[in-house]
């Protein structure tokens, strides 16, 4: 039978249970390193290749350095090719970024892994609540704890990763301050700044960061904005602990240990050639991944408690209607956005979080998980209302955008509404062309 195809939208299937992350277990099952069992649990992010670097490291050599990397997140296991020579297949197919659940066959060149949903090691879960300064008691946050306790009995570089705000300089301080190191100087250098080479590493007048932070840690943020000319720089220093001085003098033996902290993907900087591989090698031996606010399950409260009675409230409390808000705001700013909005409230009284923040950052979300956070925001209802269906139909115009390939003509003539009206949607929701 012929005739024009109806088109039916997607049933949603329900899901079962909560979006907990697992962990997932790698078998190699065929190639050089037959019988070799790699690990990634929640909230960690894993190389696979040959370098020194990967933290599932291989010996075939049809497997490039930097292979691809593995993250859990929302129960899946996110794999994702680093510009591989050979590629990255699943299943046979080849893929450049997919999300596995468990019984797949992953091939990279002569090396076949078999990958296994499993339960998340509770021996990795710390049962403190703080390491040093840095608070929080969520699983994610627990998950690191033993880690950074590890690294702070250890001279070894350090990479601290997580999104702006998540606390990456605090991190680094606190890994001082349990370490041999902690009366010794910290010291911080921010790698954007356009003078750079001289503020790291000085002259024989001036000294630089490097000589400042003698026997104690220096921090480096933002260590990918750093040119290749300063990298080369800071990578002869990490081998051999010399200082080659801006103006052309050296300076032998200076002990330091650095701990660099990065917002980018370190994994991806490389493989577009803005971070050298022979820095990411040293500095990946050791990496630390913070958690956005949004993942750390009941740290929000915690934290915003903290802060408030760190300012000086007297006997004024935070309003509970203000902490479910808190709780159900996506924080795209982090922990140093919630404590802005801390000393706000403080302040002036205002709460001044943009509920429909947490929409826009959320896609994964269903509109059932959505309504219930509107719910918990004790929002007026026409507010509420009115943020729940603005996030039903910026889902309704991605998904009928998408299925006519992009095209705004048939898309709207499909929804019933005219083009004109549609564009306007469209623009209003920041989807774009």
């Amino acid at each position: 039978m012929s005739g024009t195809p109806v088109e039916v939208g997607t049933e949603a299937l329900p899901k079962k249970g909560s979006r907990v992350a697992a962990a997932f277990a790698l078998s190699v099952v065929d190639g050089p390193d037959k019988g070799l069992v790699g690990r990634v649990e929640a909230s960690s992010k894993v190389l696979v290749g040959t370098s020194e670097a990967c933290g599932i490291r291989l010996s075939d050599r049809s497997v490039s350095r930097r292979h691809l990397s593995l993250e859990v997140h929302d129960a899946s296991l996110r794999v994702r090719d680093l510009d591989s020579t050979n590629g990255a297949f699943v299943q046979g197919v080849r893929v450049f970024e997919a999300a596995l659940v468990g019984g797949e066959q992953l091939r990279l060149g002569s090396t076949s892994f078999l990958v296994e949903a499993v339960a998340p090691s509770d021996a990795g879960l710390s049962k403190l609540a703080s390491f040093g300064r840095v608070l929080g008691a969520s699983p994610s946050m627990r998950r690191i704890y033993p880690l950074v306790t590890q690294l702070a009995a250890s001279p070894v570089p350090v990479l601290v990763e997580g999104e702006a705000g998540t606390g990456k300089e605090l991190l680094a301080e606190a890994i001082h301050e349990q370490s041999d190191r902690a009366d010794k100087p910290f010291v911080v250098c921010d790698a954007t700044d356009e003078n750079v080479d001289a503020l790291l590493f000085g002259t024989k007048a001036a000294p630089g960061l490097l000589e400042q932070a003698a026997s104690g840690t220096l921090f480096i943020d933002e260590v990918t904005e750093l040119s290749p000319t300063i990298q080369q720089k800071l990578v002869r220093f990490l081998e051999n602990h010399g200082v080659l001085r801006s103006d052309g003098s050296h300076l032998e033996g200076v002990d330091v240990r650095i701990v660099a902290g990065s917002r980018k993907d370190v994994d991806q900087q490389v493989q577009q050639g803005k971070v050298k591989e022979e820095l990411a090698a040293i500095l990946c031996r050791a990496r630390v991944e913070l958690p956005p606010l949004r993942e750390r399950e009941g740290d929000v409260r915690t934290l915003a408690q903290y802060f408030w009675n760190a300012l000086d409230v007297g006997d004024r409390f935070i309003p509970p209607v203000t902490l479910r808000r808190f709780e159900s705001y996506g924080w795209p700013g982090n922990v140093r956005e919630l404590q802005g909005a801390i000393v706000r409230l403080a302040t002036t009284g205002e709460d001044a979080v943009d509920p429909g923040q947490t929409l826009r950052t959320d896609d994964k979300a269903s509109l059932g998980e959505i309504a219930e956070r509107l719910l918990l925001a004790d929002l007026p209802l026409l507010q509420a209302r009115g943020l729940l269906g603005e996030e039903f139909d910026r889902r309704y115009l991605v998904r009928i955008l998408a299925r006519h390939g992009g095209n705004v003509s048939r898309a709207a003539a499909a929804s019933g509404i005219a083009r004109r009206y549609f564009q306007s949607l469209k623009t209003k929701h920041g989807i774009p062309a």
